[in-house]
């Protein structure tokens, strides 16, 4: 059986949807957490996770770290991410411990980052997929802090697993010295035969905004689009999830002249699935460029 060690998120869908891939196959899955807050997302099924500290078991998973109570472990594992020479020393012992067949860090910032720092310290290395989730580098390569890093993660892993061409190109311009793997969703996509039946598009009253204002959402740009358009919106519903406070202040200011505008509470993904199988329009506006993504003058490429 080989073994697949992800450093990444524990508490993300995404991850947990990609790690059942390789569980369905048959391969032993084993997760450290690049961002320790003792929790293990419930979608993950036999998996073992590596945390520093943490309170609650995932059923479903072998758990190993120090069990603490809740206050405690908080404190613990802030000071873990304050630390990262803890995070990394961790990291490398369950490396030591684990012997994986393969290393799969499931972004650049959280992941890449952690794992170069490992790989660092340590005389042997196993094989090492960097995996690009979403604006790893097409956002992060304009700063000049996060273009070198992402440049020393291309150079030293072995193979670079992206969403699109285009970042296919960056990669490569950036100085990436392993293989491209074929372009697929990261977190694994989604099984259409779990999938809520939905009516056509043209049956359906709902438009969903993503409601993240902050460095990885610009949701205040949307709400602004649905404002223009509100004398076009009758008989529809508006519904914003994951609403950032300042945008739950928005939405709230709205609701005097578009009543059917929304605040979606806190729900569980089946229900944000639900949600989108309702939508005729989705609205995801993410943060702008700080300037043209071609940032070097070899790169020929259109969006």
């Amino acid at each position: 059986m080989s073994t697949l060690l992800y450093v990444a998120q524990a508490d993300s869908i995404h991850t947990a949807r990609s790690a059942a891939i390789f569980v369905d196959r048959g391969w032993d899955v084993h997760i450290v957490p690049s961002i320790e807050y003792g929790y293990l997302h419930p979608a993950f099924r036999n998996v073992t996770v590596h945390h520093v500290t943490y309170t609650t078991k995932n059923p479903d998973a072998t758990t190993h770290g120090r069990h603490l109570p809740n206050p405690v472990m908080r404190v613990a594992n802030a000071l873990v991410r304050h630390c990262p020479p803890v995070h990394v020393r961790h990291l490398v012992q369950v490396f030591d411990r684990v012997h994986p067949d393969i290393i799969y860090s499931m972004d650049f910032q959280s992941d890449g980052y952690l794992t170069l720092a490992a790989k660092q310290q340590m005389s042997t290395f196993p094989v090492w997929v960097a995996a690009n989730l979403g604006s790893d580098i097409y956002h992060f390569q304009q700063y000049p802090d996060h273009r070198e890093r992402i440049k020393r993660v291309l150079a030293a892993c072995d193979y670079y697993a992206c969403e699109c061409h285009r970042d296919v190109l960056l990669a490569n311009n950036l100085g990436l010295k392993g293989d491209s793997l074929p372009v697929t969703p990261i977190a694994g996509g989604l099984r259409f035969d779990t999938l809520p039946a939905t009516v056509p598009p043209s049956q359906r009253r709902c438009i969903v905004v993503k409601g993240y204002h902050g460095r990885s959402g610009r949701a205040l740009a949307a709400l602004d689009a649905v404002e223009r358009c509100s004398a076009d919106l009758a008989g529809y519903t508006v519904n914003v999830y994951s609403a950032s406070p300042v945008v739950v202040q928005r939405v709230r200011q709205m609701q005097q002249t578009i009543p059917t505008i929304n605040i979606v509470p806190p729900t569980n993904h089946a229900a944000i699935l639900d949600l989108f199988g309702a939508a005729r329009v989705y609205l995801g506006v993410n943060y702008p460029r700080l300037k043209s993504w071609a940032c070097d003058s070899n790169v020929t490429a259109t969006i």
